[in-house]
């Protein structure tokens, strides 16, 4: 059975999707700005790609699923493609889909399944860092407030680790890091959360939000 998503229209976006514009919801009450859909891409196997959302302040590309595609295998574990869930072997396209983006430029992206507060975030960025260089994965990030701004926590077991080193980057991309090294909050994200849950969606297709006294 084909089950196409509601598109939903908010902020003069039409949004493929409830849970995108749930997600729209989440950043705009959180003052986090975003791009919907503003640019497509050609991957290097040919494959074409139009990421969800682009976050300028945080320089992140951010994807938002429902639930992603478990496929079996029988083939000997490779961590970089297959996930483990009851003993069986899977490999995932969606998140084969976030490696082979994050390969082809130089941001980070970062990819949510499930709904808002249910959701679980999977980040997919560079080290390069003096003490190692490469690929970067994390399957446990989550979304927090550190220094005042909107940013993911990232998990990194070393503490010389850096993401986007400075000698890099510059300090565009530190907030990363910050949310690591100095104290975050949860607060302002679980509000946000719960706006982005409870949004209203009048006639179909336009949501109706309530931020305080004002409706959006």
């Amino acid at each position: 059975m084909n089950v196409k998503a509601i598109e939903t229209i908010y902020r003069g976006y039409r949004f493929r999707s409830r849970l995108e514009a749930r997600w729209a919801v989440f950043f705009d009450a959180l003052v986090v700005p975003f791009e919907y859909e503003t640019e497509g891409f050609v991957l290097d196997d040919g494959t074409k790609y139009l990421p969800d959302f682009w976050l300028p302040t945080l320089k992140m590309w951010f994807e938002a699923k429902g639930e992603l595609t478990l496929v079996e295998h029988e083939l000997s574990e490779d961590s970089g493609l297959f996930l483990r869930q009851h003993e069986k072997l899977y490999s995932c396209p969606e998140l084969d889909l976030m490696r082979r983006f994050r390969s082809s430029q130089p941001w980070p992206v970062a990819l949510s399944a499930g709904q808002p507060g249910d959701h679980r975030i999977w980040f997919f960025g560079w080290d390069m860092s003096y003490s190692s260089a490469g690929e970067y994965e994390d399957k446990d990030a989550v979304w927090c407030c550190s220094r005042g701004r909107v940013t993911l926590k990232v998990n990194i077991t070393a503490r010389d680790r850096e993401i986007y080193s400075d000698c890099l980057y510059g300090d565009a991309l530190k907030h990363f890091t910050d949310a690591r090294d100095h104290g975050y909050t949860l607060g302002p994200i679980d509000k946000a959360l719960r706006l982005a849950r409870q949004a209203r969606f009048e006639h179909g297709e336009k949501p109706m939000v309530f931020m305080g006294d004002a409706r959006v």
